[in-house]
């Protein structure tokens, strides 16, 4: 009777042992999630932003790669908490853009580095925030629009009939690096705009929308208007620090 009682007792505890390993296990296999909405994971922003309900805040959980779409609709504000992290636009032979929005509704951007990708095509372009449509986008914390590596870079390209706010924006093009480029009639605001390459530009405008900018630099110039809107900036710096058409 005893050796059965300490044969039960050894394969319970043996039992206990395995049981114990199994959740643990599960957890090593199972990769955390990119992205959060509440308790819920994603696997990309994509599919955070499909599944995104008016009100709901976005939460990134780490960098990631992914060339992002999202129309946002009439009515619906939704929140992107970067946390941080970077969003990189995926590699192209054409176009790299992190983050394209267009719609009508709003979107805050909070604590989000938005990466352009590597465009290795003759006239390539890459683009870290693109806008269209008319948009109210508002920005917390720190939120930069950086271009990345392509023959034609931007960090903010907006056609947007709305208001843009981005803390900075800075690209380095081989040929254009423009910071930020305003081809809408809206509103762009940003801090510190950026553009080093053969053609570079700090803030550009080519739409009849404004820019508001508080430090423009450029390797060949500061600000470039080429439109009839308008462009406000406390500091221009460049070859040129201001060339107005």
């Amino acid at each position: 009777m005893k050796r059965t009682l300490k044969k039960l007792g050894g394969i319970f505890i043996a039992l206990c042992m395995v049981l114990s390993l199994l959740p643990m296990t599960a957890l090593a296999d199972e990769a955390p999630p990119a992205v959060m909405i509440g308790t819920i994971g994603y696997a990309t922003l994509t599919a955070a932003l499909d599944a995104a309900l008016d009100g709901d805040v976005i939460e990134l959980k780490k960098d990631i790669t992914e060339s992002v779409g999202y129309a946002v609709s009439t009515g619906k504000t939704v929140t992107i908490d970067g946390g941080g992290y970077t969003l990189t636009g995926q590699d192209s032979t054409t176009e790299s853009v992190a983050l394209t929005l267009t719609g009508t509704g709003t979107v805050i951007l909070k604590d989000l580095t938005l990466q352009g990708g590597t465009s290795t095509g003759a006239n390539g372009v890459s683009i870290g925030l693109k806008t269209g449509g008319i948009l109210d986008i508002r920005s917390y914390g720190i939120v930069s629009a950086k271009g990345g590596t392509a023959d034609n870079s931007y960090g903010l390209d907006n056609s947007s009939a709305g208001t843009v706010d981005v803390t900075d924006a800075s690209a380095s093009g081989n040929f254009m690096g423009v910071g930020a480029a305003n081809n809408g009639l809206g509103t762009v605001n940003v801090c510190d705009a950026q553009g080093n390459a053969l053609q570079g530009i700090g803030a550009a405008n080519t739409g009849a929308g404004t820019i508001n900018v508080t430090k423009a630099e450029g390797s060949l110039c500061g600000v470039n208007n080429q439109s009839t809107g308008t462009v406000n900036v406390t500091t221009a710096t460049g070859v040129f620090s201001a060339y107005i058409m």
